[in-house]
């Protein structure tokens, strides 16, 4: 009935339709209810028909699932069924891909108004649009048989994004920043040292530079000139001399060699994504990190997530700016040591909860890249 309801919303629209007639015994086994259906602005005059006894019949209500999921993840499905007139009776439910069975039950059916609910979760082991068949097993004197089975359609993405870490020497943070990274399960960081990098970055939606650079190798230069997303950390190896010549956004100004131990402050209005208010508290109570000294200068515009505080001086200067612009993003934070705000917040909350959230969200906002596609077709799977 709600196809019928679509099919006539879609032929009649913006035309003077006076009425519409709809012979029918009322009962939807498939679909949506007729009655929330949307866009009928002209009258619905029914004639009801048929028997109006509950006949016997299974009916496979619902199946709610999603779409998409990732390769190796498990997912979730929902199954509503309603069993009429079937009482003494028993059915089994099936879910089947590929034809190998994935989860069956039986239910010996002890009323007439019986009802069926499961949530399953299956694991997704192949990539590509998964077939999925659920079905009732049929009892004898059904009124129909159709209702009984249902295919879905998941399409399986192998969306683990692949993160590259490249640091001037062997640091806590790289240890840090891969723990949280990968706590999330769709992210896989990988390791190098910058004179061990070949330049090669295919394969990574987010690199990032660890006390890099001191100087601008040839491997280096080619990451630097690609439209992978570069998250750098500053410290006591970077030469800001040569950090500034990549026009990130952000330039320190000031003498070599000469450091500051830098509080953060969250900064208000911060439009990018929104952190919670517990890692909020827990941000404006970590312990200091080690960063350049200077003036911070910002050369375009960007969006400051933490600003510096020198003792009990908050300033303006940038800890945690982000840049985007037509083709990449960027971000700085200005300092190293974040190793230590992992461990205070395990102090704290007896968790990483808190840390793992500030990286995450950054690494998913450099990561994901915008869909600029403006044309798309759905169609029947």
């Amino acid at each position: 009935l709600s196809n019928s309801f679509e099919a006539l919303e879609n032929k009649y629209f913006n035309r003077n339709v006076g009425a519409l007639i709809l012979a029918s015994d009322g009962i939807f086994n498939q679909g949506a209810n007729p009655v929330f259906s949307s866009g009928i602005e002209f009258p619905v005059y029914t004639i009801p028909m048929g028997d109006t006894a509950i006949q016997r019949d299974l009916v496979l209500r619902e199946t709610t699932y999603n779409k998409l999921t990732f390769l190796g993840n498990k997912f979730p499905l929902e199954i509503e069924a309603k069993a009429f007139e079937c009482k003494e009776s028993s059915t089994t439910l099936t879910v089947t891909h590929n034809s190998k069975q994935l989860f069956s039950k039986r239910y010996d059916i002890s009323t007439n108004d019986f009802a069926i609910s499961e949530h399953i979760l299956l694991e997704a082991e192949t990539v590509g649009v998964q077939h999925y068949k659920v079905a009732l097993t049929q009892i004898e004197g059904e009124v129909s048989l159709i209702n009984n089975v249902k295919d879905i359609y998941i399409e399986v993405l192998d969306g683990r994004q692949n993160v590259l870490v490249l640091a001037n020497a062997p640091h806590p943070d790289v240890k840090a920043l891969k723990l949280s990274i990968e706590n999330n399960e769709n992210y896989k960081v990988t390791n190098q040292l910058i004179n061990e990098f070949d330049g090669n970055i295919d394969a990574y939606s987010l690199v990032i530079l660890h006390q890099v650079p001191s100087i601008i190798t040839p491997a280096l230069k080619k990451l630097l000139e690609s439209n992978v997303s570069v998250l750098y950390l500053l410290g006591n190896q970077t030469s800001t001399q040569t950090f500034n010549t990549l026009k990130t956004g952000l330039s320190v100004i000031g003498p070599s060699n000469r450091f500051s131990e830098i509080l953060p402050t969250v900064a208000t209005n911060f439009p990018l994504f929104t952190l919670s208010d517990k890692t909020i508290r827990s941000l404006n109570q970590m312990p200091p990190v080690s960063g350049p000294f200077g003036e911070f200068q910002m050369n375009t515009n960007g969006y400051v997530l933490l600003n510096q505080k020198i003792g009990s001086v908050e300033t303006s200067s940038a800890l945690l700016s982000f840049f985007q612009n037509e083709n990449k993003k960027e971000a700085v934070f200005a300092a190293e040591g974040v190793w230590k705000w992992r461990m205070q917040d395990f102090l704290r909350n007896n968790n990483h909860q808190s840390f793992d959230e500030l990286i995450n969200k950054t690494v998913q906002f450099l990561s994901v890249r915008e869909d600029k596609g403006k044309f798309r077709v759905f169609s029947e799977n």
